[in-house]
């Protein structure tokens, strides 16, 4: 879904993208990385983690 995303959005322009997932491996890092996901957040969700990643998304776009 995240690289629809990208590929949708306009040359100039960035979709923040924030994984939510229980698989907290390395490869699933990599994975969201090269997707083109900026931020990841492990579940179970701590509200600091999440408002941590959404400040880095918003400061980013």
């Amino acid at each position: 879904a995240a690289k629809m995303i990208r590929r949708s959005c306009p040359p100039n322009r960035s979709a923040p993208i924030i994984a939510v997932t229980a698989n907290d491996g390395a490869s699933e890092r990599a994975a969201c990385i090269e997707a083109g996901i900026g931020g990841f957040v492990v579940k179970p969700i701590k509200v600091q983690d999440l408002v941590t990643e959404i400040q880095a998304a918003a400061k980013a776009a």
